[in-house]
């Protein structure tokens, strides 16, 4: 009898490789290849998502970690060495050292200006444009373009910050590729709603084949106006987890959660404003639903390289002296972006 199972993840094997391939002459992903390397990380458990990055990682170019300074603080070696650790272990870290509140004002007051992209009536969308009021939301989320926010000078700061390329380049182990900026609200909105194009269920990302993202809470994050949570060590448990990614690239109920991995490892990310979290989102995590209030966040991604997630290539007019030297002496970690003078 033929095995239907095994040929699908046969033919997903092919169209990863020839995927590969084609990325590795022309920078390009075929959608196809993605989608592949999506079905394959159920399908293997994990596994092949673990083959893709040792393809990609230059591990003779693996350097000692070594002390640095950014917004993060004067990081030693013994503490970079920590956050690493942790990050391997637990899947999370969050950093004693907090952003300056000015900082954490700046982005916001800017992206209050900017016309944010909301969801669809039924939440598993988004469409349309607003502007963030806290006192009338209309959407469950305002996600701020991209392409406005690496124009803003604060961001473009953080963007070239030497403490988080740093932890990014331990934990890849290999140079980072910055992939992602937002920036997003998640307001009081039909509270008995869950939105999953917010993220308000548990999930996994996927964008590439190793990631790491930086967290940056922008106000007070109590219990009430919904915490992020992470399920401790679940980034690499893809053995205890087999059912749950077996069900693809969907959200996931609680209680099947708890179920696997025990509400004991559920992590409520209570904190206050300025508060930054390191996480390998290849782990479950999600939004808790705001009772009161809003939660707006500041987040920052990079990975190994641009395979996987089809990126748009957004201009950048370059208003930090900071990312401009960061891009002088480190062009391919910003290779996403056309940098304009």
């Amino acid at each position: 009898m033929i095995n239907k199972a095994k040929i699908r993840t046969m033919i997903n094997w092919v169209d990863l490789i020839q995927g590969m391939y084609v990325f590795n002459r022309t920078g390009k992903t075929p959608n196809k290849a993605y989608q592949a390397m999506i079905r394959l990380h159920g399908q293997t458990g994990g596994f092949s998502t673990n083959w893709i990055t040792n393809r990609y990682r230059d591990l003779s170019q693996e350097q000692a970690i070594a002390a640095c300074s950014g917004i993060l603080g004067n990081l030693t070696v013994s503490e970079m060495n920590r956050i690493n650790n942790q990050l391997k272990s637990d899947g999370y870290y969050v950093l004693e050292q907090v952003v300056p509140e000015k900082i954490c004002d700046q982005i916001t007051t800017f992206a209050l200006t900017v016309p944010a992209l909301i969801e669809t009536n039924d939440h598993k969308n988004n469409e349309g444009y607003a502007i963030f009021d806290p006192d009338n939301p209309i959407s469950k989320t305002y996600k701020v373009p991209e392409n406005e926010l690496i124009n803003n000078v604060t961001i473009q700061e953080l963007m070239a910050d030497p403490s988080l390329y740093a932890i990014a380049k331990a934990y890849l182990r290999a140079e980072p590729v910055l992939t992602s900026v937002n920036t997003w609200f998640s307001p009081v909105f039909k509270p008995d709603v869950t939105g999953e194009a917010s993220a308000q269920s548990y999930h996994f990302d996927m964008p590439n084949c190793r990631w790491i993202k930086f967290f940056l809470y922008l106000n007070d994050v109590e219990k009430h106006n919904g915490p992020h949570c992470f399920i401790k060590k679940s980034h690499h448990q893809f053995k205890k987890a087999k059912r749950l990614l077996k069900r693809g690239y969907v959200r996931i109920p609680d209680e099947d959660i708890y179920n696997t991995f025990g509400k004991e490892n559920e992590v409520e990310f209570i904190a206050k404003k300025g508060t930054v979290i390191i996480e390998d989102t290849m782990g479950f995590h999600k939004g808790m639903i705001p009772r009161q209030g809003y939660r707006s966040i500041f987040e920052m991604s990079f990975a190994i390289n641009l395979f996987g997630n089809e990126y748009q290539q957004y201009p950048i007019k370059l208003h930090s002296p900071q990312l401009r030297e960061a891009i002088k002496h480190k062009a391919p970690t910003y290779q996403r972006y056309q940098c304009e003078t």
